[in-house]
């Protein structure tokens, strides 16, 4: 190992990894929809509703008892690592953290596609990856159990399978094809329309890399489009499976485009896509303007600058379609970013390869870096280490949380004032912990009632307040 040229770099690559990633992945709190989605999962491994009709509370979400917000294919996967690992707050990490090691050798494997036949470049495989996770979305999205993590899996391995396609004729080709479009298929399962956009691919890679024939590239299109079509026609049959897909499509889909948006202006995701790849643009610009500098004669050969642009055109083809509606949030866009950071990885690549193959893994630099990589990466393992099972920035709800379970039972119902009916944080956090669902209700009363500090009862003739030791929230016991 210690001749290799690459050793440092790809310890680099771990290194910053580690940094952007581990640090937060090993805390407790996470963004609202991710502790909702290992809620579901959660449930679904215990029992708690099934693949078709997953639960997330006693009440249900949008209209549904049951949580119809998203495909179910995300949860039914998850809920296995539920059912293997227990319930503690580790699950979903361990699940985000697999996602993210099959992200980055989906994205080894595609930079060895599109650099198969250059001994120089294609050792240098690290360098989309780490253009990928400098990303700030990339990290993030790992962080907090997004769906776009697992849908962009399937996608990197849909256009995997569509460039080994591209190598092969007859049988072979139309069986890797295949593969693509089930790949398609699951991305879509996933997290809905925004897993189909490889279907964009097969033209791509005809226009910009010339691979294949325009009749091989209708071809695929044709049977990436045919092969999701014919799945869910044959789902569609069964009654529950249709229910289940019907309601996601017509109020989650639709009626959320329609009546729901989360964006100010038809531009937001443009705006946050050239914010989330000024990072490696710069990091490329930088070893391009340093190669000029020092003279170098290396440039990226015209089969390289066609595959940059090929993988530019991907990663706008995942990404840019989002501005169709005003529903638009920045990790909408998280399966786009690996195109991008291979792209700029293939632009820089061949001056870090000069760069690389010029030094020596004899001499005092390489020992020095290597040294500086490696204690970089151990101390960012050990500070990590030290994170587990913090609560980072929602440490007072979740302690209060767990205050109040010493009250509340599991599985509980319980009402909520009205200044907390918009805390969706704390809601999801007492279902994916507790299994305690909260409630707004005039009508109904309740054992508990759980309001914010200080805020009164509507009736508090008929409560008692419980000295629960809480910071944020006053726990009550309904008594009469």
């Amino acid at each position: 190992m210690l001749s290799n040229k690459q050793l440092p770099w790809q310890i680099l690559t771990a290194a910053i990894f580690s940094i952007l990633v581990l640090p937060e992945l090993f805390k407790v709190n996470m963004f609202m929809d991710g502790v909702l989605y290992a809620t579901v999962s959660k449930n679904l491994a215990l029992g708690i509703g099934t693949f078709w009709q997953p639960i997330y509370n006693a009440f249900g979400i949008g209209g549904s008892p049951y949580f119809l917000e998203h495909p179910p294919l995300v949860f039914g996967i998850q809920s296995l690592a539920f059912k293997v690992l227990g319930s503690g707050f580790a699950t979903e990490r361990i699940y985000s953290l697999i996602i993210s090691f099959l992200t980055i050798l989906l994205i080894i494997k595609t930079w060895n596609e599109l650099t198969v036949n250059s001994s120089k470049l294609k050792p240098i495989n690290w360098l989309p990856v780490m253009l990928w996770i400098v990303m700030p979305v990339s990290s993030w999205a790992i962080i907090n159990n997004v769906h776009e993590g697992t849908m962009g899996v399937f996608t990197l391995a849909s256009i995997l399978f569509l460039l080994k396609s591209n190598k092969h004729n007859g049988t072979k080709g139309f069986f890797l094809a295949t593969l693509a479009g089930i790949m398609l298929f699951l991305a879509s399962f996933s997290k809905g329309v925004p897993g189909l956009f490889p279907i964009a691919t097969p033209a791509i890679l005809w226009l910009f890399i010339g691979q294949i024939t325009l009749r091989k590239a209708i071809w695929q299109t044709a049977l990436l489009l045919a092969i999701p079509i014919t799945i869910y026609s044959l789902l569609l049959l069964n009654p529950v499976a249709n229910e289940s897909l019907s309601f996601y499509l017509e109020h989650r889909l639709l009626g959320r485009i329609s009546s729901s948006p989360t964006a100010t202006n038809r531009f937001y995701t443009m705006q946050t896509l050239i914010a989330e790849i000024a990072v490696p643009f710069a990091i490329a610009l930088i070893v391009f303007i340093v190669a000029k500098i020092k003279k170098s004669s290396t440039k990226p050969h015209k089969t390289t600058r066609t595959r940059i642009l090929a993988m530019l055109l991907i990663g706008l083809s995942a990404s840019l379609p989002l501005m169709a509606t005003m529903v638009q949030k920045r990790f909408y866009f998280a399966a786009a970013l690996p195109y991008f950071g291979i792209a700029f990885a293939l632009w820089a690549a061949p001056y870090v390869a000069q760069f690389i193959e010029k030094s020596k893994t004899s001499s005092v630099k390489y020992q020095i870096g290597l040294t500086i990589t490696a204690s970089l990466l151990l101390l960012s393992l050990v500070y990590s280490g030290i994170q587990y099972g913090q609560k980072g920035k929602h440490e007072n709800r979740l302690n209060d949380i767990e205050k109040i379970s010493q009250f509340v039972p599991d599985n509980s119902i319980i009402n909520m004032g009205n200044k907390l009916r918009n805390d969706w944080g704390l809601q999801c956090y007492t279902c994916r912990y507790h299994n305690i669902s909260l409630r707004l209700s005039k009508k109904k009363h309740y054992h508990f009632l759980l309001t914010l500090k200080n805020e009164l009862p509507d009736e508090p003739e008929n409560y008692t307040k419980i000295d629960a030791k809480t910071t944020l929230f006053s726990l009550y016991r309904y008594t009469n």
